[in-house]
């Protein structure tokens, strides 16, 4: 997929809502499509828009009383639908002003599903979002080459391949990765004499399963900072 989340919205939605909201999922690195990062002067509007819908993971809908009102944003809720049969819950309503009769009346698909509101505020919206949709593609960040410099191993030192990393070999959600990776607590150092020399971080999961990580992958996903203790201080608690 080129993108994380496609957003079905309004122009009259734009300024409210809708551009704010995108600005915020970019400066998250959420890989957004959004009509005025996407389209080009010249650029075919429905085979464009098709694109998108095809090539996203989730479909982010901001439903309003504009949005009833419209063709293409229905188009768009459409082809939702249509894909969303080979996968659940790829379509993430957001509701601006509608209440549970607008949406059952318009929408009727939707009118059981949770949403979200505006009123919660765009940071919150974009946070709880994230979480959900977000993925850290390991190939992606460190190269095809170097993805054997993350692994899993269990408590024992023994490496494993847990449920989650069998599903989706290529895929660790960075979220979760990235706030065990901030949370000192739950990081163990070791010297690695399996995987080469340097200081390693184990990062647990609630399974007693970890990630292995070393330092400069460490320092790549998350940059010195006052508040980021540096690594080459580990904790206390030592693997080996």
């Amino acid at each position: 997929m080129d993108w994380d989340l496609f957003i079905s919205h309004a122009s009259e939605d734009k300024d409210e809502i809708v551009r704010p909201l995108a600005n915020i999922f970019s400066a998250n690195n959420v890989n957004v499509w959004y009509d005025e990062f996407e389209f080009e002067i010249g650029d075919n509007l429905r085979e464009t828009i098709e694109n998108g819908l095809r090539n996203s993971r989730y479909g982010l809908v901001v439903l309003s009383q504009h949005f009833f009102e419209k063709y293409w944003p229905k188009r768009e809720l459409d082809g939702l639908i249509t894909l969303e049969t080979t996968g659940n819950d790829r379509i993430l309503p957001i509701w601006h002003k509608v209440t549970a009769e607008d949406v059952k009346k318009h929408v009727l698909l939707l009118a059981g599903r949770y949403g979200l509101s505006t009123n919660e505020g765009l940071n919150v919206i974009a946070d709880k979002i994230s979480k959900k949709i977000c993925t850290f593609r390991i190939t992606d960040h460190f190269g095809r080459k170097e993805k054997r410099n993350i692994s899993c191993c269990n408590y024992e030192g023994i490496p494993v391949i847990p449920a989650w990393l069998k599903t989706e070999p290529d895929r660790i959600s960075c979220v979760w990765l990235l706030e065990r990776l901030t949370k000192r607590a739950e990081l163990r150092v070791f010297k690695d004499p399996f995987w080469g020399n340097g200081t390693w971080f184990v990062v647990d999961d609630i399974e007693g399963d970890g990630v292995v990580i070393n330092e400069d992958q460490f320092n790549d996903l998350i940059p010195p900072s006052p508040t980021t203790p540096s690594p080459t201080t580990p904790p206390p608690t030592s693997y080996f």
